[in-house]
This record gives structure tokens, sequence and C-alpha cells, in this order.
């Protein structure tokens, strides 16, 4: 090839450039507008619209550690060994993941929660647990939940081992429609029940039975009651109807605030024991669903007393009809915002139940989220 055809075939190649990269040039679709997240303050903090609805959405939870020993909480694992029991520190980690929605609706608010609970516990493994979820429509719930009969009246809950001498059944599938206007609110609910009528975390530590209290018929658990809130405190009734055993409990509880600084309740229940029953059962008081104590009354005191800005004392007694006691003292401290360090010591003497006196003790460590 000479120097002029070169320059020809350059030239020719050159100028078929532009076309071939028009032809392969690649068009840039629109840009889609974007919804940026806004803050729903309508329930509270931490809420925000769904983007594309007028739902609030709200996430949260808690990453938490344990550890606790002494007579009512150390663990007594199997040695492979020589077949005995050895001591050793109860330890477990927690996982909670809770959602909180809100809308207005022309029935009023629909809310709905969920709350997962993974465990990861010495000799336990690990344990996954739906512990609530639930849709509130206007005051009409319907899900899994805590049974009303502990939660309406209120929680024992500024101590860790609350259930030391348990007050209510936890978990139910559950239909209720709760009436509230100003300070009163009223109650009424339809209870699946379970195999577990309260023991948890502290009490489950002494030797004793549990039962199954589903129920096995169309009959259900029927729990109904009646409170008034105020700023002084509040005063609350509760009663629950065993469909399984036809047994009836109640259950009363009166809150003072003193001041800011100070505040106290009490709360007692009574219910329908059949003692010979129970004594096949290894425990007195126990085939009523909503009378997990022992003997047909018990009482529960506790107060809350603000030391510091960061610090507050929580104190619990319980005693009832089979002479068993408990005494919890707690001081749950802020650490920085959002973690909290609880030291907590437990005395429980088990009278006609378990016929011995024990100590225990927790360390709870709480990041909330």
């Amino acid at each position: 090839m000479n120097v002029k055809a070169f320059l020809f075939s350059s030239a020719a190649l050159l100028a078929g450039l532009p076309a071939a990269r028009a032809a392969d040039a690649v068009v840039m679709p629109e840009p889609e507008s974007v919804e940026y997240v806004r803050v729903c303050d309508v329930y509270g903090a931490g809420y925000f619209y769904i983007p594309g609805t007028e739902t609030c959405l709200k996430i949260g939870g808690y990453v938490q550690y344990d550890i606790g020993g002494g007579d009512l909480f150390a663990r007594h694992p199997v040695d492979h060994q020589d077949g005995g029991t050895n001591d050793a520190w109860f330890q477990r980690t927690r996982f909670v993941l809770e959602t909180f929605t809100g809308a207005e609706t022309e029935l009023g608010t629909l809310k709905t929660y969920t709350q997962v609970r993974v465990n990861w516990q010495n000799g336990g493994g690990t344990s996954v647990a739906l512990r609530q979820a639930w849709a509130d429509l206007a005051g009409l719930r319907m899900g899994k939940i805590e049974s009303n009969f502990g939660t309406f009246i209120g929680n024992i809950s500024n101590v860790v081992t609350d259930d030391i001498l348990p007050y209510a059944p936890y978990d139910t599938n559950a239909i209720s429609y709760t009436f509230t206007s100003g300070g009163f609110s009223g109650i009424v609910a339809l209870e699946e029940g379970g195999s577990d009528s309260g023991l948890g975390d502290g009490s489950r530590y002494l030797a004793q039975n549990t039962h199954n209290y589903t129920i096995d018929s169309y009959v259900p658990h029927i729990v109904a009651g009646a409170k008034y809130k105020t700023g002084w405190g509040g005063i609350g009734i509760v009663g629950g109807y065993d469909s399984v055993h036809d047994k009836f409990t109640v259950k009363g509880r009166v809150d003072v605030k003193f001041n800011d600084r100070f505040s106290a309740y009490v709360m007692a229940g009574w219910g329908d024991n059949d003692l010979e029953a129970d004594a096949d059962a290894g425990r007195l008081g126990r085939f009523n669903y909503y009378k997990p104590w022992s003997g047909e009354w018990a009482v529960w005191a506790g107060m809350t007393a603000t030391l510091t800005e960061k610090a507050k004392f929580n104190a619990l007694l319980a005693y009832d009809d089979a002479e068993e006691f408990a005494a919890v003292a707690n001081v749950d401290y802020t650490l920085v915002p959002g973690f909290r360090v609880i030291p907590e010591l437990v005395y429980k003497d088990g009278g006609k139940a378990v016929n011995t006196d024990a100590w225990g003790g927790w360390v709870r460590f709480r990041r909330s989220f």
C-alpha cells in the first residue's frame, strides 16, 4: 500500500466514526423523584412515615446481658463425667426487636405492635420467641399478647425478678375491647390461655410444676376490669375466669405518686383454690390459670425512689397464703443515655410449697435503641 492509498483509507475510517458512535450511544433515563423520609410526631419520638403512605413506623429494641448466681439463679448442669451437678453462673444474652405502627382512619387510630425475642444462655442454647404481635383499631385488639389479667392494672416492671412470686399468666392469643374516657378505662377480653401460668425468670428456679391451661372447648377464658388514673396515681381491679378448671380470680391495685421522686403501689389477689388437686401437682394453687401464686391469696408492695438524675432505687415485697415470702431490691443506673446497669439482690422463703429459703442476685446490662 502506497502513502496516497493509506491516507485515503484513514480519512474514510475517521469519517465513519461519528456515525458508529451515535448508533451505540447510551440513552440515560430521566431521574425519578425521591420521597425523603418524613418525621411523624403524632405518636411520640422515633416515628417516621413509611414512604408513600400515611402510616407511621417506629423500630426499636435492645441488646441485653444478664449474669446471675446464688441459690436462686445459679445453673446446675449435669457433669457428664461423674453424673453429678456443678454450680455455675447463670448467663444469658438477649436481643429484642420491636416495631410500632400507627395510622388515623375514619374508625379511629389503627395500631400494631410486635416483639421478637432471641435468647442465648448457658445450658439452654438459642431460643426464639414471638412475644407479642397484635393489631388494635380504636380499642379493639386481637393477636398474641401478655394476658390482660397482668397488664391491664399494671405489671411489676421495676425489678428484674418481677415474678419471684408470680402474679399473672403470660403468653396467650386474645381478642379484647378497651373503652377509655379521660382517666377511666374498662376492658373485656376473651383469651386462649397457654401452657405456663406465669412462671418466669425468677420463680422457675425453685422446683415447680407447670400445666396446660389452653382452652379445650369453645368457651374462652374471660378477663374484665376497670381502672382510673389521675395525677396522684391510680386504682384498678381486674377479674379472670378460667374456663378449663371453672375457677375465678380477682386482683386489685392502688398506685400512689407522692412527688416527682417517690412512688409506691400495693396489689392484692384472691382466687379459687383446690388444695387436694394442688397437692398432686406438688405445688399449692396451680390449677387456676389466673392464680399462679400459692394458696388462695397473695399481696405485693413495691416502690421506686429517684436518687439522682441517673439512678433509681426499686424494691418489691411479696407474700402469699402458703407463707411464701420474697424480697427484691435493685439500683437502676443509666451509665450513658441508652445504656443501663442494674445490680439486684433477691431473697425468697419457699413457705409450705418448697419449705426452704434461698438468696440470689443479678447484674443486668441493657443497651436500648
